[in-house]
């Protein structure tokens, strides 16, 4: 017997002076890019829109990588929403035999949450948004 393959695609890959793959470099345009206004790390720039004043968030320049305590009441309710809408009471096969009860817990409670802001993923993050548009 033999096995059938597709013919292999070659692609052309663009290195820079660096040695990198081109593509692996943050475009110009994204190296001041935008984050939430509520990130820890940022850097905030004031200015002004037809409707007043404004206020915007850009990248820090700093590496960063962290997870920063969510103290918003706003956000911990609409958490705490999320799993009271998406918890179901099911008993699976393998509790008994790892819990020694068959009992599920009916609910659970938000006491603390935590974002991770991460320069890295954010970065890759944006500059794949950006192959979208």
């Amino acid at each position: 017997g033999y096995v059938q393959a597709a013919p292999l695609r070659l692609e052309r890959v663009e290195i820079c002076r660096c040695g990198h793959k081109r593509s692996a470099h943050v475009p110009a345009r994204l190296a001041k890019s935008m984050v939430p206004l509520y990130w820890k790390n940022k850097l905030t720039e004031s200015g002004s829109s037809g409707a007043g004043s404004v206020e915007k968030a850009f990248i820090s320049e700093s590496s960063f990588n962290g997870l920063i305590a969510v103290e918003d009441s706003d956000t911990l309710s609409a958490l705490q929403r999320l799993l009271d809408r998406t918890y179901k009471d099911i008993t699976t096969r393998d509790r008994l035999k790892h819990q020694g009860s068959v009992t599920v817990p009916t609910g659970y409670r938000v006491t603390s949450a935590f974002r991770n802001e991460n320069k890295a993923s954010w970065i890759s993050y944006i500059c794949k948004r950006s192959r979208l548009q």
